[in-house]
């Protein structure tokens, strides 16, 4: 049997707390570190104010116990400023010493960076929302999205197939589908370049439109 708790609901100015925090803080008592290499422009704090406010307060900012200031939010700070927030939800944690702290606060703004969007996806995310979405709860701004929108537009697929593998080697499997990204400028050199690639491979595969 698995038990389940929830806390009561909370809301800030009729925006839904859905994360889990220590405490409901006044953001004038909470200290930014001086310290936080980390640039928040005013685009990016009103997107993030937007995504709050559309999306709910999702993740706690975390306060040190040993500092007394924020390691983890300095941006949801400045958005909760933004919007004219009274108090945001808190989370307290400990740590060992200053080192380990200030390693937490660069850690959490490069781990982020070094991940790497797959833009087909984003594509594909982008253009799957209804029609009347506020794209701006992506994080994504207007003219981001436009770009997203045109590419999309401009793209064309070619699909083949192979009936089985082209190169030898005993643990290759055969290749069903291949689907290429292309530019409608490129149209002409893309089915004259797979063509001739097909004649030298004995025709093994279709190309589709």
């Amino acid at each position: 049997m698995m038990i389940v708790m929830k806390k009561n609901k909370t809301t800030i100015s009729q925006i839904p707390v859905l994360c889990a925090f220590d405490e409901m803080v006044d953001i004038e008592k909470l200290q930014m570190n001086p310290r936080n290499p980390k640039q928040h422009p005013e685009e990016q704090i009103r997107l993030y104010a937007k995504a709050i406010a559309g999306n709910g307060w999702r993740r706690p900012v975390t306060v040190s116990n040993l500092s007394g200031m924020i390691t983890r939010g300095h941006g949801a700070l400045l958005a909760a400023r933004l919007m004219g927030l009274s108090s945001i939800p808190v989370d307290y944690q400990d740590y060992d010493n200053q080192d380990l702290e200030m390693a937490d606060v660069l850690a959490d703004n490069r781990i982020g960076e070094l991940g790497k969007l797959d833009e087909l996806r984003v594509q594909e995310i982008i253009l799957s929302f209804s029609e009347h979405f506020d794209l701006d709860l992506t994080g994504f701004d207007s003219d981001n999205i436009q770009r997203i929108i045109d590419d999309s537009e401009n793209t064309k697929y070619l699909d083949s197939e192979i009936s089985d593998p082209v190169f030898g080697g005993d643990n290759l499997k055969p290749l069903k589908k291949i689907t290429v990204f292309y530019d409608e400028d490129c149209n002409e050199v893309v089915f004259k370049m797979f063509n001739e690639l097909s004649a030298s491979l004995g025709n093994k595969f279709r190309i589709v439109k």
